[in-house]
């Protein structure tokens, strides 16, 4: 009796797919368009949380080095206003180990030191 009972219900659940298959296909493709859409989510939450937690951090640094160089402004120092890219001393000698050096003032003094003993010139500049 309860192998008949079981064939009539296998019997009925194929008669069924068979019938609905129609619907049993959406419902699967609902449901699987559903998991693949939480999933995705998820997904973009935590990126978006881990930019979040970046731009703050980024912020915090951001406004550590302004009140660092507040600070460095109030007591007169140029860090205060130039931060950590001060500008060149352009009123200084400036022979630094490369071997550069600070320019004559004018044009005709940068000649002049170039000039070589006996009426030539150093470099590619033919005298006038």
């Amino acid at each position: 009796m309860k192998q008949l009972v079981a064939g009539i219900a296998v019997l009925m659940v194929i008669g069924l797919v068979v019938e609905h298959w129609a619907i049993i296909l959406m419902v699967i493709g609902l449901v699987v368009s559903v998991v693949s859409l939480w999933a995705f989510g998820t997904h973009l939450l935590s990126r978006r949380r881990a930019r979040h937690s970046n731009n703050l951090a980024e912020q915090n640094r951001l406004a550590a080095r302004a009140d660092i160089e507040h600070q460095h402004y109030l007591a007169g120092d140029d860090r205060g206003i130039y931060g950590s890219h001060m500008p060149a001393d352009l009123d200084g000698d400036l022979r630094i180990p490369g071997g550069l050096r600070k320019l004559p003032p004018t044009i005709r003094a940068w000649q002049d030191e170039k000039k070589i003993p006996g009426g030539a010139t150093g470099g590619s500049i033919p005298p006038r």
